[in-house]
């Protein structure tokens, strides 16, 4: 369960620091409390200038666009970067500012939205985060294209082996708690003449057995699930060449419940279970949330009603920048990259991948902490370095 810190002060602030471990922490602050979620700007919806109805930007559509304004005015190294460029000066993209600094963090949290005098700061534990910055293909990187795009299920199962087991084990259990909570898929459907044959049936048995002895899947450990996949499943590591992929098989006819290949979508060398049983506990999420929607018509009003209600557990991404402008060497600031699956035939987003910080400091009196930061020196003028900034701090300044 995630912490929660009432923060008062500045001095509350530095103790509540101190108590982290270290620098090993991103942080994010957010000016109101009301936010539901942490959200990039590209999913988030917006209101129409002539009418009341909420809309959403295709952000691949803005980005081409602004691409063609501007690509002959910029270096070559910020066109490489493009989303990154973009995000920076203000176009909505799938990228979440977070920073390593948590003096910037506040920053933000107290500095706008006044009529509020509540708001929070997000940390996050960097352990859980796999580093992206150097996969190219970034326009593949959504919920649609994961376990169908080989190069990023690839780059995802190799830096997923890599997190420490305490991160793995966590990810297990928080998409099996996902799933468990799907109530309208796991539950209402008879899975058990499936159970060996297809993959959502056996994953859904499986993790049910698991589940048994236990009231809910915080008390279930990692074990316990893996004890119950042995059962169900195979690593098998045979590869189907004209496919380019593993495939479903049977074996072991003689068991009550045919041993299935748990598959991944390219070739690999070395076997990482945990990370199997991660992945296709996130690709069995996806397939309960498509199986919902199209039971029941897939009709545009049936996207708008799952909207922001089936997010999946997905490992968080980050993005560093390739370069640094004065404002990013200020802020301490790099990306976290969110994920969505997208409705085909329209442009609404109808599930993300989760972002959940592990603490979550509640800043209770925001006017009295941003004057504090002010007179600590951390404000406007430091954190955006520009001339117009530089102004709107001294025009902010004369007017508390």
């Amino acid at each position: 369960m995630k912490k929660r810190v009432e923060i008062n002060t500045i001095q509350e602030y530095i103790s509540a620091l101190e108590n982290l471990d270290g620098d090993k922490h991103y942080f994010r602050g957010e000016p109101s409390i009301t936010y539901e979620k942490v959200m990039a700007s590209a999913y988030r919806p917006h209101n129409s200038l002539f009418t009341e109805k909420e809309v959403y930007i295709e952000y691949q559509k803005a980005l081409n666009e602004y691409f063609l304004e501007i690509a002959h005015d910029i270096s070559e190294i910020e066109r490489d970067n493009f989303m990154h460029y973009a995000q920076h000066h203000g176009l909505p993209t799938p990228l979440v500012d977070i920073t390593s600094n948590p003096s910037t963090a506040l920053f933000f949290a107290t500095s706008s939205n006044f009529e509020e005098n509540e708001a929070r700061v997000h940390v996050f534990d960097k352990r859980r985060f796999l580093d992206f910055s150097k996969f190219k293909k970034k326009d593949k990187m959504t919920l649609n294209d994961f376990y169908f795009n080989n190069d990023f299920t690839k780059y995802l199962y190799i830096t997923m082996s890599k997190l420490p087991n305490v991160i793995k084990d966590q990810l297990i259990i928080e998409c099996a708690e996902n799933l468990s909570a799907q109530e309208h898929v796991w539950k209402n459907q008879n899975y058990d003449e499936e159970v060996g044959k297809y993959l959502e049936s056996t994953v859904r048995h499986a993790l049910n057995e698991a589940l048994k002895s236990n009231n809910d899947f915080s008390s279930v450990t990692v074990g316990e699930i893996i004890n119950q996949f042995d059962k169900y499943f195979n690593y098998d590591r045979s590869y189907i060449n004209d496919e380019n992929t593993y495939k479903h098989t049977f074996n072991s006819p003689g068991s009550p419940f045919p041993h299935l290949v748990l598959e991944l979508p390219f070739k690999h060398n070395s076997l990482d279970k945990k990370t199997i049983i991660t992945l296709t506990l996130i690709k069995v999420q996806i397939m309960f949330l498509l199986e919902d929607l199209f039971s029941r018509g897939g009709t545009p009003e049936r996207y708008l009603s799952l909207k922001d209600r089936f997010d999946i557990v997905f490992p968080l991404i980050v993005d560093h920048p390739a370069m640094r402008s004065g404002r990013m060497k200020s802020q301490e600031g790099t990306f976290l990259f969110q994920l969505t699956h997208y409705a085909i035939d329209f442009p609404r987003y109808i599930s993300f991948s989760k972002i959940e910080s592990d603490i979550e400091f509640v800043i209770k009196d925001k006017e009295k902490v941003f004057r504090t930061l002010d007179r600590m020196g951390i404000n406007q003028k430091i954190i955006f370095p520009d001339h117009d900034n530089i102004a709107t701090f001294l025009k902010t300044k004369h007017l508390m």
